[in-house]
């Protein structure tokens, strides 16, 4: 049976690993670039089947890029849907659906659907960090169910570029 201690520390990594995937979506839609890719290790990657973008600097490059600048002044909003976490020690994944909806010609619509993992680190004075991020849009990919697939996988996830 496991010890009260174990198991408060398996919900508070829970708890925290969740708030760092609900903190992306109010920093990427307000325009706080800096503070999104401060949710990931200083050399990590977010990699969508639009590109990978490697270290806070070339988060913040997407974060400020023409796409999310139009987007986040149009309206937009990131909606994330509850994650499927599994921890290992110092390590864990998550795994969830995305949606990025815009404002455009007076409607809102979802301009984007995607599968989303993202595997955490601890750091050394026990803060959860995003090593990597993947993302692959739902438009009928082998890649993206696969990735949903791995939801409780917790082995690395290697991003390579779509078929």
């Amino acid at each position: 049976m496991e010890s009260c201690e174990t198991r408060l520390r398996r919900i508070e990594d829970h708890l925290a690993i969740n708030h760092l995937i609900s903190r992306y979506g109010p920093l990427a839609d307000s325009g706080e670039a800096e503070l999104a890719a401060s949710l990931w290790e200083p050399s990590g990657v977010y990699g969508i089947d639009l590109g990978a973008f490697d270290g806070h600097a070339g988060i913040v490059g997407f974060l400020q890029s023409p796409l999310a600048v139009g987007l986040r002044e149009s309206g937009s909003s990131h909606v994330l849907a509850p994650a499927e976490v599994v921890i290992e020690g110092d390590r864990a994944v998550a795994t969830n659906y995305s949606l990025t909806i815009e404002h455009a010609e007076g409607q809102f619509r979802v301009f984007r659907s995607v599968a989303a993992r993202r595997e955490f680190a601890r750091t050394t004075d026990g803060e959860w960090l995003v090593r990597r991020r993947l993302n692959q849009a739902l438009k009928g990919s082998a890649r993206a169910r696969e990735l949903l697939a791995a939801a409780d996988d917790s082995t690395s996830f290697e991003y390579r570029e779509p078929a």
